[in-house]
C-alpha cells in the first residue's frame, strides 16, 4: 500500500466505541437521559441497555417472543416501552429491567412506538395498519384506535403534543397522515410525494415541518400545516434510508440507510453536512445522544457504535449551560397553568428545547398587595396581632429614595405608634407637650419606659393590644439587640 493510501485509510472517522452483544440485526435504539446509556431492540427479541462509558451491556435482558422494531423510553428515564412480532407492548423497569405492563391490542406485529412530550400518552403502530393512542397515567387505557391503512412503519407526536403523524402504506400508496390527538380524526393528509414505502417520519421542534425517509432513497421536508413539499428531495443515499434523528438544537438531520452509512443534512436548507460515516454493514436505527456531541447507530452488524459528529469542538460543551440559550416550544396541550410549572422541568438537561407554558393567565403573584404593604403586616403583625375580625391596618405610602436600597415615609412616624399598630401623620417636630403626656399615659405604653434612648437596655414591654368586653389580651416583646430594632425601624419605613 502506498503513503498515500495509509494516510487516506488512517484519516477515515472511526467510532468512539462499539458493543455487541446482540445475536441478531438492531432495529432501534434510544438514549437515556443523561447521555451515559443507550437502549436497543433487535431481531433476537431483546431488549438491551448499554453503559457507553464502559462498553457495557447492563443488568439482565428484557425479552418478547419474536422480533422487534418497536422502542422508546419515557423522558423521565424511568420506563422502557417495546414491541414486535409478538403482537405486545410491553413496559419495562429501567434500573431493574423487571417487566411492569403488558399490552395487547394490536393483530399484527408492532413496527414502532412513540411517545407524547409530557410522557402522558404513547401511540403504536404496526403491521395490522391501526394506531393506538394510550394514556399513560391510567394503566395504559386506550384514548383511540384509528384505522390508518394497511401497514403503519412510524409514529411521531407533535412538540405541542396536539398531533401525532404516521408514515402509512395503503392503497393510496406509500403516504403521510396527521392525526388531531384529541379527537382522533385525521387533521392533514394523505401527504403524498415519496415513489416507495416510508420509513421514517419526524417533526421539526417548532412543529412547522415533517421529515420523512424512503425506500426512494431520499429525504423530504413537508409544511405540516399545508402538506406541501419544501424544497428538492434530498439525495445522497444509494439505498433505502430507515432511520432519521433530529439534532438537539434542532438545527442537523441524522440519516441511516441500507448503503451502510449515517449522513448528516442542515435541517434547514437539506445541505449535506461533511463526510458520512460509513459502517461495514446495513444500517437501521441512528440516534442523537441528549448533548448533540455523539451518535449511536446500528443494524446489521449487531453491533451499537458510538460515533462523535464531526463539527464538534470542545468549546461547545458549555453552549447549553443555561436552558435560556434553548429555542422555546410550546407546552403540551392539556396541561393547567399549575401542572404546567410542576410537571415540566425546565432545567432536565434531557430537553432539546426551552418549554414555555400556553396557558393565557398572567405569571404573576397570587397576593396583589405591594409588597411594601406585605412587609409592613407582617412585621406590624408580630407585634399587634388582631383578631379574624378586626379590620385591615391603613398603609403607609411610601416613597423611593434612589440612592438607598430602601423606602421611607412622606411623613414620620413615631416608633411607639408603630409597634402599637397605631399611624399617625404627626412629626415628631409638631408633637405639642400635651400630646407627649398623652402618649405616656396611653394603654400603650412607650419602648423605653425607663427614658432612656438605647436599644440594647430596653425591657420587656407589655401592650394591651385588644379589648373585648372585660377580657384583655397581652404580648411581650423583646428586642435584646440594637440590630433588631434598627431592622424593625427599616422595615416600617420611619
Amino acid at each position: 500500500m502506498s503513503d498515500a493510501s495509509r494516510k487516506a485509510v488512517d484519516s477515515t472517522p472511526k467510532p468512539l466505541t462499539t458493543m455487541s452483544g446482540h445475536k441478531d440485526a438492531i432495529w432501534n435504539m434510544a438514549y437515556l437521559p443523561g447521555g451515559e446509556r443507550v437502549v436497543t431492540c433487535s431481531n433476537d427479541g431483546t431488549v438491551r441497555i448499554w453503559n457507553v462509558e464502559d462498553g457495557e451491556q447492563e443488568g439482565t435482558l428484557m425479552e418478547h417472543d419474536d422480533w422487534l422494531n418497536g422502542l422508546t423510553v419515557t423522558r423521565d428515564g424511568k420506563r422502557i416501552l417495546s414491541g414486535g412480532g409478538d403482537k405486545k407492548m410491553k413496559v419495562w423497569d429501567v434500573e431493574t429491567h423487571e417487566l411492569i405492563e403488558e399490552w395487547e391490542d394490536h393483530t399484527g406485529g408492532i413496527r414502532c412506538i412513540a411517545m407524547s412530550p409530557g410522557d402522558q400518552l404513547v401511540a403504536s403502530g404496526g403491521d395490522d395498519g391501526k394506531i393506538v393512542i394510550r394514556e399513560m397515567k391510567k394503566g395504559g387505557q386506550i384514548k383511540h384506535t384509528i384505522q390508518a391503512g394497511s401497514q403503519v412503519w412510524s409514529v411521531s407526536f407533535s412538540p405541542n403534543g396536539e398531533k401525532v403523524a404516521a408514515a402509512v402504506y395503503d392503497v393510496a400508496g406509500d403516504v403521510i397522515r396527521v392525526y388531531d390527538v384529541e379527537t382522533g380524526k385525521l387533521a392533514l393528509g394523505p401527504i403524498k410525494g415519496h415513489k416507495h414505502d416510508v420509513n421514517c417520519v419526524l417533526w421539526s421542534l417548532d412543529g412547522c415541518r415533517l421529515f420523512s425517509a424512503s425506500d426512494d432513497r431520499s429525504i423530504r421536508c413537508w409544511n405540516s400545516e399545508t402538506g406541501e413539499p419544501i424544497g428538492q428531495p434530498w439525495t445522497g443515499h444509494t439505498y433505502w434510508v430507515f432511520s432519521l434523528s433530529l439534532s438537539p438544537d434542532g438545527t442537523k438531520l441524522a440519516s441511516a440507510s441500507y448503503d451502510d452509512t449515517v449522513r448528516f443534512w442542515d435541517a434547514q436548507s437539506g445541505e449535506p453536512i461533511e463526510q458520512p460515516l460509513q459502517h461495514e454493514r446495513q444500517l437501521y436505527a441512528v440516534t442523537f445522544s441528549p448533548s448533540g456531541e455523539f451518535m449511536a447507530c446500528g443494524g446489521d452488524d449487531r453491533k451499537v457504535s458510538i460515533w462523535r459528529v464531526p463539527w464538534w469542538d470542545d468549546s461547545q460543551n458549555q453552549a447549553h449551560d443555561s436552558f435560556l440559550d434553548l429555542p422555546a416550544v410550546p407546552a403540551p396541550k392539556g396541561l393547567t397553568h399549575n401542572q404546567a410549572q410542576v410537571d415540566l422541568d425546565f432545567l432536565d438537561p434531557q430537553l432539546p428545547c426551552r418549554p414555555t407554558t400556553s396557558c393565557s393567565q398572567p405569571l404573576v403573584h397570587p397576593d396583589p398587595t405591594p409588597i411594601v404593604t406585605r412587609v409592613q403586616l407582617f412585621w406590624r403583625g408580630l407585634v399587634a396581632p388582631r383578631s379574624a375580625s378586626s379590620p385591615p391596618p391603613p398603609a403607609i405610602e411610601l416613597q423611593s429614595i434612589e440612592t438607598r436600597r430602601f423606602w421611607k415615609s412622606a411623613v414620620r412616624t413615631p416608633v411607639t405608634e408603630v409597634a402599637a399598630g397605631r399611624m399617625t401623620d404627626v412629626s415628631r417636630e409638631e408633637q405639642t407637650k400635651e400630646e407627649k403626656e398623652r402618649r405616656k399615659t396611653a394603654d400603650t405604653r412607650s419602648f423605653f419606659r425607663d427614658g432612656s434612648r438605647s436599644l440594647v437596655e430596653c425591657r420587656p414591654l407589655r401592650f394591651n393590644i385588644q379589648r373585648r368586653s372585660s377580657q384583655f389580651a397581652n404580648r411581650s416583646i423583646y428586642f435584646l439587640k440594637h440590630s433588631c430594632a434598627w431592622t424593625y425601624f427599616q422595615f416600617c419605613a420611619i
